[in-house]
């Protein structure tokens, strides 16, 4: 008996969380589109997987592979202009920051081409390829940080461009100050590779958790979209981590079956624009006021300002040699001052806001007030006499009752006769 009664008490406490669960995932219906989607996925990567199992690495495998890839994320850019294109205010935003993730990405598959391609030979350390790879990811990230799914200010989307640009340098800054002085500078392949790989992957985390964060405050149709763009990141996280580390053992090469598992997550990139033509210009109401995002997306953007003046302070306790410690001060001073430039656009932006408001919230007092002028209400208790009707007012004088009223409200008067009184002052005449 009492094993029964807690396991239904367990069963009703976790029944809303089911619930919740549930609902976040996506319409599983196959529709003709996603069923289409689903069986060209299917048979080019077993396309791809045959082609891995029996042919040599060589220039046909090359090929089919980075052009494969390259073809992929290029239609994900151009369906993500043209919901761009077709949207409006948030979600316009949300498309133009997904595609230019997707466009840094087709950079670097086209540099891919063009090193395996054209020059028949692997793709320099030294590059500009890696670069664009690792700053795809950040236009996503703040992609899903504006939030398309509410409806927003126009304030409010110059806001989420600042945050981009605060974003998009903090990884700038990252990069800068951990990969770029063993790239370009100070040549250590070793450690720029580890470091680049371990950067890499700690970004398509932080994908990850943004857009898992969505998939869970978010309704329907964005659910959807945001669902797809989280199950494509985090396929494309393992996947990558796992090519990049091959990559430095020198086992892998463009069209084997580490590449398998990349291409899979493309196809599910490719879906996000497809089926994000669904919910164009669908956006919900507001969050409360102390919803989750609400708090932590500013909260983070605070850290990311702390933290680059923070990390200047711990390279001046470092032993290192002067070079490379003067390269990364200069650094952090240009981060720092680029930084106070956005805070103080932030904070112009803000300004203006509640500028705005405060007009608003002026004109609508004065409109409430002379409303209340035009309103007069009688209170209290009123002399009247109990023959002939007369009210006593202020001053002491007796006035008939529909004049009283006209002078101290808005009633205007219609004469005409009751029935009573038609029957008692014309007799039989009357016939109301």
């Amino acid at each position: 008996m009492y094993s029964d009664s807690v396991e239904r008490k367990g069963s009703y406490s976790l029944k809303p969380l089911l619930e919740r669960i549930m609902s976040s995932l996506p319409n599983l219906v196959v529709r003709p589109q996603m069923f289409r989607w689903i069986s060209s996925t299917v048979a080019l990567l077993c396309v791809l997987t045959l082609l891995a199992l029996t042919l040599r690495p060589g220039a046909i495998l090359t090929t089919v592979s980075t052009v494969s890839e390259f073809l992929l994320i290029s239609a994900a850019a151009l369906l993500a202009t043209e919901n761009a294109s077709r949207t409006k205010e948030g979600a316009r935003q949300f498309w133009i920051f997904m595609t230019a993730g997707y466009g840094l990405w087709a950079v670097n598959l086209a540099i891919w081409i063009y090193y395996h391609q054209w020059l028949r030979q692997e793709v320099p350390d030294n590059s500009i390829a890696d670069i664009a790879l690792f700053l795809h990811v950040v236009p996503m990230i703040a992609a899903v940080a504006t939030r398309p799914h509410l409806k927003q200010s126009v304030q409010g989307i110059y806001r989420a461009r600042v945050n981009f640009l605060v974003l998009l340098f903090f990884w700038v800054f990252v990069y800068a100050y951990w990969l770029f002085p063993y790239q370009y500078l100070f040549w250590n392949t070793i450690l720029y590779n580890s470091r680049f790989n371990h950067l890499y992957f700690a970004e398509n985390v932080v994908m990850v958790l943004s857009v898992g964060g969505q998939v869970w405050f978010a309704k329907r149709p964005w659910r959807a979209t945001y669902f797809h763009l989280w199950g494509a990141s985090f396929l494309y996280g393992i996947s990558s981590l796992i090519a990049n580390i091959a990559i430095d053992a020198r086992r892998y090469y463009p069209g084997s079956l580490y590449d398998i598992p990349l291409v899979a997550a493309m196809c599910w990139f490719l879906l996000v624009p497809l089926k994000g033509g669904e919910p164009v210009g669908h956006e919900e109401e507001r969050l409360p006021v102390a919803s989750a995002p609400k708090i932590i997306i500013p909260l983070v953007a605070r850290l990311t300002i702390l933290a680059i003046p923070l990390v200047g302070v711990w390279e001046l306790f470092r032993s290192e040699s002067p070079g490379m410690q003067r390269f990364r001060l200069l650094v952090v001073l240009g981060s720092v001052l680029f930084l106070a430039l956005c805070v103080l656009t932030k904070e112009f932006l803000t300004y203006r806001e509640l500028s705005s408001l405060l007009r608003l919230r002026g004109q609508l007092v004065d409109e409430l007030q002379s409303a209340l002028s035009k309103v007069k209400l009688l209170s209290g208790l009123l002399p009247i006499c109990s023959s002939c009707k007369k009210i006593r007012d202020g001053q002491g004088h007796w006035q008939h009752l529909e004049i009283y009223l006209h002078e101290h409200s808005e009633a205007e008067f219609s004469h005409g006769i009751c029935p009573d009184c038609g029957r008692e002052l014309y007799g039989d005449l009357y016939r109301g």
